[in-house]
C-alpha cells in the first residue's frame, strides 16, 4: 500500500472500520453459535452447511479487524510523520527513515502475505466442515416441530442478510473499508442459504418432502466449488497483472458476480477488469455482449423451451398425451409426438416390457449397508428390526394340531411388469403403484406365514410358498385395478431374528444344518446305489451266463462221449482183433506223431532199415524216373 493510499484515509475512517470489522466478526461468531446449536437439532438438511458459511465470514471478519488496526496505525504513523516534518524546517532527520514509524511495514507484509495464509486456512477449514456435514447427513433426523425452527430461521436471515448487504455496501465507501466485502460477500450467502433452509422448514410443515433433501445436496456442491476456489485464486494472483484496483486474494469472484449490488453483468465486468488488469469491459466486444445478452438468452430459453413439445415414444412404451393435468383417451404407440410445453402438455410414457421390483420383508439393501460382504450368518446382526414377521411353529412332542407363534425373518423380492391394456390404469388411476404393490406383497407375506409352518419354510416349502404367494398377490393386484401382471415371488434369507440373544439363531443353525446334512446323507447314499447297483447286476447276470455255458458245454461233449463209447463198444464185439490194431495204430499215428519210430525185424537182428515216409521237398536224381525218357526217346 503506497503512502497515497494511507493519505486518502482519514483516522475516523479507519477508528470506523475497525470498530465495523470487530462487530462483524461478533455478529458472525454469534450466528456461528446459534447455527451449530440449530445444526444437530433436526431444523433441516440445509442447517447442517452452515456453520461452514459463518466460519469462514468469520475468519474473514477477523482478518478484516486486523488489517483495519494496522491501516489505522499507518494513518496515525503518516499524520505523526507529517506533524513532525512541519516542525523540523531545517529536514536535517529523514523521518521516513525513522526506526519508530514501522506500522506501515507492517501493514505492508500483513497485506502481502496474510492473504494467501487466510485463503487457505479457509480451504482447510471449509474443507473438514463439510465433510463433517455430510457426514451427518447420512444419519439426519427432523425435528417433530418444525415451525419453531422456521420461526427462528427467519429471524436470523433476515438479520444474516441485512449484515451482509450492509458490510458489502460499505466495503465501496473508501479504502478503510475494502476488507470489509469478502466477509460480507459470504454473510449475504449464509442469508441465502438461511431462507432455502426457511422454505424447507415450510415445505415440511405443508408436509412436502424432497425439497430439504435435495437442497442440502445442492448447496453442498456450491460450497465444494467456493471451497476450491479460494487455493486457485490464490495460484492464479501469482500471474494476474498488477494495476488497478487492489483486493484480497481470499475474496470470492463467484459470490462477487452475485453478492454485490449493481447487476450481474457489471459484477462480471468488474471482476474481469480486476483479473486482466485493464479495462475490458470498454472494449467493443463486452459492449455488443452486454447489450445482446439478454435477447439471446430469452431466445436459447424460448428454443428450449419448444423442445418440450416434442416427445419420443419407444417400442416397449405406450404413451398418454396430458393436456392442463389431464389425459386424453387416445393411447400413443411407438413414435414421435407433439403436446403442449412444459407445464401445459406433456406425454406420459409406461414402459410394458421392463421388470420392475419391489421387497416385502427385508430389503437386501439394507443387508449391503450393515455388512459390506456376500455371505450374511443367522447369528449377525443386520437389516431391521421392523422386517420380523410371525410364523407358526410346531411343537415338540405334540400330535401336530398344538403350535405357537415365533419371529422369522426374511426378504421377498417381488418382480412385476405393466400389462399393456392396464398401462392408463397404472399411470393415472393410482399416486404410487410401486408403494402399494409393496404394501400388497407385505400383507400376503403376513398372512401367508401366519398359517404356514415356520420350519416348511426355512426348508422345502420355499417353493410352493411363492406359487401360493403369487397367486394371492395377483389376485388383490387385479381387484385393485393396478394394471400389472406378477412376473414372479421369491423367498430368500429367510431366519430367525437376530440381535438380543443370538442363541436362539444359532440353536435354528444348527437344526437347518442337521437337516441339510440328513438330506446331504440321503442323497449320496442313493448316489452310491445308483453307481453300484447297476455294476452289482450286471456281474450277477455274467457269473450266470457263464455256468449255463459251462453246463451247456459239459452235458454236450459228455453225451459225445457216451456215444463213441457206445460205437467204439459195437466195433470191439464185432471184430476184436480189428479193434485192437486200429487202436495200436491210432496211437502210433496220433499220440506219438512226433516221436521218431524204428522197426526191427525179429528174424533180422543185425539188420536196421529206416522208413522215411515223408514227401520229399526236392527232386533228386535217385528219385528219377528214367523209364519215360526212354520210351519219349524211341
Amino acid at each position: 500500500m503506497n503512502k497515497n493510499e494511507i493519505l486518502s484515509v482519514t483516522p475516523e475512517q479507519a477508528k470506523t472500520g475497525s470498530r465495523l470489522a470487530a462487530f462483524s466478526a461478533i455478529a458472525t461468531l454469534a450466528l456461528l453459535v446459534v447455527t451449530a446449536t440449530m445444526a444437530p437439532g433436526g431444523s433441516g438438511r440445509t442447517v447442517v452447511m452452515l456453520p461452514a458459511a459463518f466460519a469462514v465470514a468469520l475468519l474473514f471478519s477477523i482478518a478484516a479487524w486486523v488489517h483495519s488496526i494496522l491501516l489505522g496505525n499507518a494513518v496515525d504513523e503518516e499524520e505523526e510523520k507529517r506533524i513532525l516534518a512541519a516542525r523540523r524546517a531545517d529536514r536535517m532527520l529523514d523521518v521516513e527513515e525513522d526506526v519508530r514509524f514501522s506500522a506501515k511495514r507492517s501493514l505492508d507484509n500483513y497485506r502481502k502475505f496474510a492473504p494467501y495464509v487466510v485463503a487457505l486456512l479457509a480451504a482447510v477449514c471449509l474443507g473438514v466442515l463439510l465433510y463433517t456435514g455430510w457426514s451427518r447427513l447420512a444419519e439426519y433426523k427432523y425435528s417433530a416441530d418444525p415451525t419453531r425452527s422456521a420461526l427462528l430461521l427467519a429471524v436470523t436471515a433476515v438479520f444474516t442478510l441485512f449484515c451482509g448487504i450492509f458490510y458489502t455496501g460499505q466495503s465501496s465507501a473508501g479504502k478503510a473499508f475494502r476488507w470489509l466485502r469478502p466477509a460480507g460477500a459470504w454473510m449475504t450467502f449464509s442469508a441465502m442459504l438461511l431462507l432455502v433452509a426457511l422454505v424447507g422448514s415450510i415445505c415440511r410443515i405443508s408436509n412436502l418432502t424432497g425439497f430439504d433433501e435435495t437442497a442440502a445436496d445442492v448447496v453442498l456442491v456450491l460450497m465444494a466449488i467456493l471451497a476450491a476456489e479460494l487455493p486457485i485464486d490464490a495460484l492464479i494472483e501469482f500471474y494476474r497483472p498488477r494495476g488497478g484496483e487492489s483486493r484480497p486474494v481470499f475474496e470470492s469472484r463467484i459470490l462477487a458476480i452475485f453478492t454485490e449490488g449493481g447487476g450481474l453483468m457489471r459484477n462480471f465486468a468488474s471482476a474481469l477488469d480486476y483479473q486482466f488488469g485493464f479495462k475490458v469491459s470498454g472494449t467493443w466486444i463486452y459492449g455488443f455482449l452486454e447489450r445482446a445478452f439478454i435477447p439471446v438468452a430469452l431466445v436459447w430459453i424460448l428454443f428450449f423451451w419448444g423442445f418440450t413439445c416434442i416427445h419420443e415414444v419407444g417400442p416397449d412404451e405406450i404413451g398418454f398425451r396430458t393436456m392442463f393435468g389431464t389425459a386424453t383417451k387416445e393411447d400413443l404407440s411407438s413414435g414421435i409426438y407433439l403436446s403442449l410445453p412444459w407445464p401445459f402438455g406433456s406425454v406420459v410414457k409406461v414402459n410394458c416390457a421392463k421388470l420392475h421390483q419391489t421387497f416385502a420383508g427385508e430389503d437386501e439393501k439394507d443387508t449391503k449397508d450393515d455388512i459390506a460382504r456376500e455371505v450374511v450368518s443367522w447369528t449377525q446382526a443386520h437389516g431391521k428390526d421392523t422386517d420380523n414377521y410371525l410364523a407358526a411353529v410346531k411343537e415338540a412332542g405334540t400330535d401336530g394340531d398344538s403350535s405357537t407363534v415365533a419371529y422369522v425373518r426374511l426378504s421377498v423380492p417381488v418382480q412385476y411388469r405393466i400389462r399393456r391394456d392396464g398401462a392408463r390404469r397404472y399411470a393415472f388411476d393410482h399416486a404410487d403403484c410401486d408403494k402399494l404393490i409393496r404394501l400388497m406383497s407385505e400383507r400376503v407375506l403376513s398372512g401367508f406365514l401366519a398359517n404356514s409352518e415356520m420350519d416348511g419354510v426355512m426348508s422345502d416349502g420355499r417353493a410352493e410358498a411363492e406359487l401360493k404367494m403369487k397367486k394371492r398377490l395377483q389376485e388383490m393386484v387385479d381387484e385393485a385395478g393396478l394394471g400389472v401382471e406378477v412376473v414372479s415371488i421369491s423367498v430368500l434369507d429367510v431366519h430367525p431374528p437376530t440381535g438380543g440373544d443370538k442363541d436362539v439363531a444359532k440353536a435354528y443353525e444348527d437344526v437347518i444344518g442337521s437337516m441339510e446334512q440328513k438330506e446331504t446323507s440321503i442323497l449320496e447314499a442313493q448316489a452310491y446305489s445308483a453307481k453300484t447297483g447297476p455294476a452289482a447286476k450286471a456281474e450277477s447276470e455274467k457269473v450266470i451266463l457263464e455256468a449255463k455255458a459251462y453246463e451247456a458245454r459239459q452235458k454236450t461233449i459228455a453225451g459225445a462221449e457216451s456215444e463213441r463209447f457206445v460205437s467204439r463198444l459195437a466195433s470191439f464185439r464185432a471184430m476184436p482183433a480189428m479193434f485192437r490194431l486200429n487202436s495200436y495204430l491210432d496211437i502210433l499215428e496220433n499220440d506219438t506223431a512226433e516221436l521218431r519210430k524204428y522197426i526191427v525185424s525179429s528174424g533180422l537182428k543185425d539188420e536196421i532199415y529206416e522208413l522215411n515216409l515223408e514227401e520229399n521237398a526236392r527232386l533228386d536224381l535217385l528219385d528219377a524216373d528214367f523209364s519215360k525218357l526212354k520210351k519219349e526217346d524211341k
